[in-house]
């Protein structure tokens, strides 16, 4: 008997044996929630504290406590969201431990998790990407699940965990908002929220989001309109049905970012290159990304039989997308760059002109500094159809609770047209830069793609000795089918790699509700798709991640402190590294394929939430691990020590004259980073002695403050002052290559104004 079948009938066991002793009991008090509220469903709001909420249903398909789930979860609450002033997803979540910026500050919604880089989003459970950053102001809450789960991603973003971002839905009660925002940088925006109960069977809720952002980089901006309408019908007092509709208009300027100066080196603090305005753009208008997505989507739940529940998702994914690029880069047209004729340096990418050869010494005089640039412009028209399929059979007597799930997910994508030309502009002087538009050159390629993806799954927990003891397992059975047929090259490459991922966990709580102890063992595959740039299929089939992890969790207080640690240990396998000679000048043609590594991330999280009066909210994390590949280099964009925390304040009419008044302050810390990624081995490597490449250059630590002060009156308005980077700290936000760096924005004062009806 191999594994999987050895787990597939333990499982087997667990889930016919395990509701058969504990039938006398099916239901778990669904009579007392309002409509019977379906496992797989969680109430909006917050029920502990300001930034405190303990139920999720991303960190098991159903609703369960925090304190019983043997992975790491993490709740933001919409409240959190708001005296944040969230313009972009990640100023919520870097306050989770674990969560940190990545390597694009203005695109796609990309950040690290333990480390691993994330693109795109996970919103109500459907993973996708696309270029767009999604608007806060449609989501209610934001759940985080660490670690890689074949069960809870059924299509991952990364091995370091799940960003779930669950929207907005229809309620049954009237209400509505009205909230305006001004400010210099990422700023300008307005959103309108209206829901209303037609009767005791419809509700109907619509929201409509506006961004006209300028950013802190000169003549670069964000503009973004998003619409989703909704609707809930109660067919029953079990079942339920909810249909909505997005539609978001994204438009952004590609900017990229500046060159460091040539005297940044390998563990020293980068700086822009000297003489250089810090908010340069060398992009003309004509370097932007836009994104037009329509998502149209329905989750079904109802109760088939007493103590069985059902869910049906789906999600028709539509998009348009277009995003020009310019890398910048030296004129040999190779992997070149020259030294700095004043301090000898080796500086990729750049041509000095009008300079003596180095001989040694530094010279007086200073160089012109010349940059050319080309790229590609591609477009894509991808068209996605996501399903989700779970059953839930929750049953408890004196002796255990069960709750055992089976289900299915499939998901079918084909892009209709993902082509790119190479793209060029004329030299600059980056001293006296003026805007240069991009001409067309040569079609680079023109690609014909589809993928599928089923999942099975069987799922098992049991709750013992008066949920004191709770034991879980789970197996997965996952099959993936991708086509993919390069016009340029006339070469077409089919993969259809499958795999097994168990899963298992265990929490064990001396001290009911008050102290728990948890491990788990969690699984996670891709497919990396095929070749189409070469006669020979060398992509791996499949990425493969295997997390170990254990922790502490303490709720004290009456629910007042809650405290995590937590120790995780994760092995990846065939991680797609972006290739660096795609941002040479110019390009390859066709581009080269993603390079692969394996890689490792080992290390502790501490996260804290408390409420210690009615008054004050806190969130606070601190990380420290490794993230490394074979050779123990670090990856782009990865600082392996980040902590935030957030601290926040309410007047109460114990202050008669600060009644209504709030001030919160919010810190975020984030170590040492890598600038670029490096690969291969140093010429002087032996098979015995081998000397890997090393970054170049790394971003230097930097902490953040921010402040916030608001008032809620009692007529229904209200205001609030976000002041980011209060003390105008000199920062790198993020980088590319030494080439393409991101300078982080000074001091920022964003006002905003809201109105309840």
């Amino acid at each position: 008997m191999n594994t999987v079948t050895k787990h597939l009938a333990a499982l087997a066991l667990l889930a016919t044996a395990a509701p058969l002793m504990a039938q006398s009991a099916p239901t778990a008090d669904t009579d007392n929630e309002v409509v019977k509220l379906s496992p797989f469903l969680v109430s909006g709001g917050s029920s502990v504290g300001r930034y405190t909420s303990l139920e999720s249903t991303s960190a098991g398909r159903v609703r369960v406590a925090i304190m019983d789930s043997s992975q790491n979860v993490s709740v933001i609450t919409s409240e959190m969201l708001t005296d944040v002033g969230a313009g972009r997803i990640l100023d919520a979540t870097k306050y989770i431990a674990g969560i940190s910026e990545s390597t694009l500050p203005n695109a796609q919604d990309r950040t690290n998790v333990r480390g691993f880089q994330a693109d795109g989003r996970t919103v109500d459970g459907f993973t996708y990407g696309g270029f767009m950053s999604l608007d806060p102001a449609i989501v209610d809450r934001i759940e985080v699940v660490k670690g890689p789960n074949a069960i809870l991603a059924p299509q991952p973003t990364s091995p370091g965990g799940t960003v779930n971002n669950a929207t907005k839905k229809p309620q049954f009660r009237n209400f509505g908002m009205v909230n305006a925002q001004v400010g210099e940088f990422d700023a300008n925006s307005a959103f309108l929220d209206v829901n209303r109960q037609v009767n005791d069977k419809i509700a109907v809720r619509g929201i409509l989001s506006v961004r006209d952002w300028d950013n802190w980089w000169r003549d670069s901006s964000i503009r973004s309109f998003t619409f989703m309408p909704g609707l809930t019908y109660k067919i029953s007092d079990t079942a339920q049905l909810t249909v909505q509709y997005i539609y978001t208009d994204w438009k952004s300027s590609l900017y990229l970012g500046l060159p460091v100066d040539p005297s940044s080196g390998t563990k020293t603090k980068a700086h822009i290159l000297a003489g250089v305005p810090k908010d340069l753009s060398v992009y003309a208008d004509d370097i932007y990304r836009t994104d037009k997505q329509h998502d149209f989507k329905l989750l079904f739940t109802a109760e088939l039989w007493r103590g069985i529940q059902m869910r049906f998702a789906a999600l028709y994914h539509k998009t348009s997308q277009y995003a020009p690029q310019l890398n910048t880069g030296n004129s040999t047209g190779g992997t070149g760059g020259n030294r700095d004729p004043l301090t000898g340096n080796y500086v990729p990418g750049m041509q000095y002109l009008s300079t003596p050869p180095f001989t040694g010494s530094p010279i007086a005089s200073g160089p012109t500094r010349i940059f050319v640039r080309s790229g590609t412009d591609p477009r894509a028209d991808p068209r996605q159809l996501f399903l989700q399929n779970d059953y839930a059979y929750l049953a408890r007597n004196d002796m255990l609770t069960s709750t055992t799930l089976l289900g299915f997910a499939f998901t079918e994508s084909i892009d209709y047209g993902s082509t790119a030309y190479n793209i060029s502009a004329p030299n600059f002087d980056i001293d006296h830069y003026t805007p240069v538009h991009w001409t067309r050159g040569t079609l680079n390629f023109d690609n014909r793609t589809s993928s599928r993806f089923l999942q099975g799954y069987l799922s098992e927990s049991l709750s013992l000795l008066d949920n004191r003891l709770i034991l879980n397992g789970a197996i997965s059975k996952n099959y993936y089918r991708q086509r993919a047929r390069g016009l340029v090259t006339g070469f077409f490459h089919g993969v259809a790699p499958e795999a097994n991922l168990p899963s298992y966990g265990v929490v064990i709580k001396p001290y009911k509700d008050v102290f728990s102890l948890y491990y788990s063992y969690s699984e996670q595959s891709t497919s990396n798709g095929p070749t189409i740039n070469s006669t020979t299929n060398s992509v791996p089939p499949l990425t493969s991640s295997k997390q170990n992890e254990f922790g502490v969790r303490t709720k004290l207080l009456d629910n007042k402190l809650y405290f995590t640690i937590s120790h995780f240990d994760i092995k990846q396998d065939n991680f797609s590294v972006p290739n660096p000679a795609n941002l040479t000048t110019p390009p390859p043609n066709p581009l080269l394929p993603a390079l692969f590594s394996d890689r490792k991330a080992k290390g502790w999280e501490y996260e804290l939430r408390a409420n210690p009066t009615k008054n004050i909210s806190i969130i606070a994390n601190y990380t420290n691990f490794k993230n490394r590949d074979p050779n123990g280099v670090e990856f782009r964009g990865v600082a392996e020590k980040s902590g935030a925390v957030l601290v926040s304040y309410s007047f109460d009419r114990d202050t008669p004259a600060l009644d209504g008044f709030r001030v919160a302050v919010g810190i975020d810390y984030i170590g040492n980073r890598p600038g670029d990624a490096p690969s291969g081995l140093t010429p002087a490597s032996t098979p015995t002695n081998v000397i890997p490449n090393q970054p170049s250059f790394y971003l230097g630590a930097r902490t953040l403050v921010n402040l916030i002060l608001a008032y809620e009156s009692k007529q229904n308005w209200g205001v609030q002052l976000n002041v980011d980077n209060v003390f105008d700290e000199d920062y790198m936000m993020a980088s590319i290559n030494r080439s393409m760096v991101y300078t982080g924005t000074p001091v920022n004062f964003r006002l905003s104004g809201h109105y309840k009806f």
